[in-house]
């Protein structure tokens, strides 16, 4: 079993933010924008990756293991639910 911590980070602007929308509003939006992920496997170095949604999906696909894995994320609510975004 592999601990996988990550954390998201977003475009947000005045009206496009998570204080001005719900998590589910804001990740759905068109506007919505990852600017990257930083991940963490165990107690490994973080590794950040920069780049489009397709790339990223790819990388947090075919990289890891979920089967066998736990997530963690510092606002669970929040990084889980970027994980659904099609």
């Amino acid at each position: 079993m592999q601990f996988i911590t990550l954390d998201f980070e977003t475009y947000y602007d005045r009206e496009l933010s998570l204080t001005k929308l719900t998590t589910e509003e804001y990740v759905r939006d068109d506007r919505f924008e990852i600017i990257g992920v930083g991940i963490k496997v165990n107690d490994e170095v973080t590794q950040f990756y920069s780049a489009p949604l397709d790339v990223l999906k790819e990388v947090l696909i075919d990289k890891y293991d979920w089967a066998n894995s736990i997530c963690i994320a510092h606002n669970a609510q929040f990084d889980a639910s970027i994980l659904t975004c099609k």
